[in-house]
């Protein structure tokens, strides 16, 4: 039997957000990959899973399981049994996991580090917040007359308006574009390292969570 935590929760509906199949792997590691491969991430949650196996609807599972006041999770061999005491029963039938996108087994690594700094969740929170406001498709880390700036933009469509907060200094120009779909990510300040060869990775402060996330074909550097 296990439980999961608040935190762990929180993660598996994030990752529902990036690809809504998952498969759970063995040990306290999990990792999800988006269906286009355009984002990776990877968690250290504080459950150690007992054997690996695949969830063809992960938001449906979590929801089976907040119908349970204080539930007890048990891996059995096809299916996952959520029980509340003996009251109450619920089942999860594991899918093929063959039929899933399944994540790397290794973490990427940047092929440069061309662009650094830390982002705090307020000042991400609020650009996404003004592109949508803003009907903008896209954030941009923008280097820019010596200042870094991160930025709602329509890179598509250059009479459009824009939203950029001041977020540090730099000394490279550069405009390294995401997809609003591709930045789903979990309430956290993060230590950002983007490569000019259409990578990036974001790394929680607090270390329990790190996203890899492709830049668009149309992000310059330098």
């Amino acid at each position: 039997m296990m439980k999961l935590s608040k935190e762990t929760t929180e993660i598996l509906k994030n990752f529902a957000t990036i690809n809504p199949s998952m498969i759970f792997a063995e040990g306290s590691v999990q990792k999800t990959v988006s269906p286009q491969k355009t984002v990776l991430a990877k968690a250290n949650v504080a459950e150690s899973f007992g054997k690996e196996f695949a969830i063809y609807d992960l938001n449906q599972l979590i929801g089976k399981i907040s119908m349970f006041e204080d539930p007890d999770l048990e891996l059995g061999e096809d299916m996952v049994t959520i029980t509340n005491g003996s009251e109450y029963r619920g089942t999860q039938r594991y899918a093929k996991a063959e039929l899933i996108q399944a994540p790397p087994a290794k973490d990427i690594n940047l092929p440069s580090n061309d662009v650094a700094f830390t982002i705090e969740a307020a000042a991400l929170k609020s650009v996404l917040r003004a592109a949508g406001v803003y009907s903008l498709p896209e954030i941009a880390l923008v280097g820019r007359d010596g200042i870094a700036y991160l930025s709602a933009i329509d890179s598509r469509n250059q009479g459009s308006d824009v939203f950029e907060k001041r977020v540090g200094t730099t000394d490279v120009s550069y405009k390294m574009i995401f997809k609003i779909d591709n930045l789903k990510l979990l309430d956290r300040d993060y230590e950002v390292k983007v490569s000019s060869k259409g990578i990036s990775h974001f790394k929680s402060t607090t270390g329990d969570v790190e996203y890899w996330i492709a830049t668009e074909q149309n992000s310059t550097f330098g």
